[in-house]
């Protein structure tokens, strides 16, 4: 009876280890897109100097700009953030180098309707739709909806455009 106890003991004590290694398997890289596709990223890892080619796993989940994407839609100098485990990457969360950038500093609302925005650049009018994609904010930060955004918009308002790949973003300026 003692000899079953032990065993199983010690087999249980042996299958905690080897699922604590495992659970602790996974390893987070940040760096910058070399290459990718045909199941493999290469990249350069923040404080390496060498690129590291990581074959990725065919069920990884891949975003881009926080889309769902393919492996083939990034492009070297993107950011990425990756979660390897068993040597393979099931996780990359990638920015394209269009994140955040100011698209047009300055542009003059020309009309607002029914989802609409034509905004002036120079002598150039632009339209933008705004759907459940664009955020809009008034002059002190805050994300505006419905009845609010028309209020914003008014004709000769200054606006601030940035981008996500796609018009991402209205802000309002004082």
């Amino acid at each position: 009876m003692s000899t079953r106890l032990m065993t199983t003991m010690f087999v249980g004590l042996a299958l905690t280890a080897c699922l604590g290694q495992r659970a602790s398997a996974h390893e987070d890289r940040e760096g910058k897109v070399v290459k990718a596709g045909d199941g493999k990223l290469t990249m350069t890892v923040k404080d390496d100097k060498e690129d590291q080619v990581i074959d990725v796993a065919k069920d990884a989940k891949i975003k881009l700009d926080g889309k769902v994407a393919k492996l083939d839609a990034l492009q070297a100098g993107f950011s990425v953030k990756v979660t390897i485990h068993d040597h393979e990457v099931i996780l990359i969360d990638a920015r394209s180098k269009a994140v955040g950038r100011v698209l047009v500093p300055e542009a003059v609302v020309v009309s607002y309707e029914k989802h609409d925005l034509v905004v002036k650049v120079g002598e150039k009018e632009h339209s933008i739709r705004i759907d459940d994609h664009v955020r809009v904010f008034n002059a002190e930060g805050h994300h505006l909806t419905g009845k609010h955004i028309e209020d914003a918009l008014k004709k000769d308002a200054k606006v601030e455009i940035t981008l996500n790949g796609k018009v991402h973003e209205v802000k309002v300026k004082k």
